[in-house]
C-alpha cells in the first residue's frame, strides 16, 4: 500500500529547496513556522527581511515547526555558502553588491536569525 504524503509535508519539501519560500517566523511555543513567497527581485531590493520587507502583502503559509524539523532532517539539501558578520560594518552595502551577481542570493537579516 502506497503512503500518501500530507499536504504539509509536500509543502515543506518544496519550501526547503526553493529559496522563493522565506521562513519568516518561528514560534516555539505554538509549534508554528510561517513562510512567505518572496520573488527573487524582492530579496535583492529589500534592505532587510524583517518588518521592512518590501514584499506584497500576503497571508503566510503556516506549518508545524516540528514537521519542519522532521522534513529538514530527511531532505537532501543543496550545498550553500553563508557569510555571517557583526552589524554596522557596511554589510548591507556588501550584500547588495554581492547580490548583483546572479549566482548569489542575498538574504539580509531574516527574522528567525534574530
Amino acid at each position: 500500500m502506497a503512503t500518501t504524503e500530507s499536504p504539509e509535508a509536500a509543502f515543506l519539501q518544496k519550501a526547503l529547496t526553493d529559496p522563493a519560500w522565506l521562513l519568516r517566523e518561528l514560534d516555539l511555543h505554538s509549534d508554528r513556522a510561517a513562510f512567505l513567497r518572496v520573488p527573487e527581485r524582492t530579496y535583492r531590493d529589500s534592505p532587510f527581511l524583517d518588518h521592512r520587507l518590501s514584499a506584497p502583502r500576503q497571508q503566510p503559509v503556516i506549518a508545524r515547526l516540528s514537521s519542519l524539523t522532521e522534513s529538514a532532517r530527511a531532505a537532501p539539501l543543496p550545498a550553500t555558502d553563508w557569510i555571517f558578520h557583526p552589524g554596522h560594518v557596511g554589510s548591507t552595502l556588501a550584500s547588495r553588491l554581492l547580490g548583483e551577481l546572479n549566482a548569489i542570493l542575498p538574504v539580509r537579516e531574516p527574522l528567525p536569525l534574530r
